[in-house]
């Protein structure tokens, strides 16, 4: 999914900066889905559309009620890749990952560090000193950035060297 910036809401007299992206949301009247803007801002707010303001626990909620979908409901299946070890493909976004990436994109704009950034100073800590403890914060690292993302937080992955790109 990608994040689009920049926009922003104006709050107290501050401007508070915001991304957004496309979900599709279904109608309470209606058995369909229709996409919609979801926009996150800086101070953790989230909004669809024009309506009512929600958090982080409150988009768990609706994504798991399914009155929000990250992907069309009725689209095509794409077809298999033929092994899962060659394929360069990323893992498929879930709903838990997408909650991740979306409380990313608010630490970003929020000028917090990110997952990536964590992992890419987990990796510096554990090369300077290569002690079980530095790998297991490693390990803890790497799991917390989005599974749909992991594939790209290392580096460059149009290189197909064998190796990961630059830290």
């Amino acid at each position: 999914m990608t994040w689009r910036r920049p926009t922003f809401r104006i709050s107290d007299g501050r401007t508070i900066a915001g991304a957004w992206c496309l979900v599709w949301r279904k109608y309470d009247r209606l058995d369909e889905h229709y996409p919609e803007h979801l926009f996150v801002y800086a101070d953790g707010r989230i909004t669809l559309g024009q309506y009512a303001a929600t958090d982080l626990a409150g988009l768990a909620k609706q994504l798991a009620s399914g009155k929000i979908a990250l992907d069309r409901p009725d689209a095509r299946e794409w077809p298999a890749e033929p092994s899962k070890w060659e394929s360069r493909s990323p893992e498929p976004r879930t709903d838990e990952s997408f909650l991740l990436e979306t409380a990313d994109e608010i630490a970003r704009l929020a000028g917090r560090p990110t997952a990536g950034d964590l992992l890419r100073e987990a990796i510096r800590c554990y090369q300077r000193e290569t002690t079980e403890t530095n790998r297991a914060l490693l390990r803890a690292a790497y799991l917390a950035v989005p599974a749909h993302l992991r594939v790209y937080v290392l580096g460059d992955m149009t290189a197909r060297t064998g190796r990961c790109g630059s830290w």
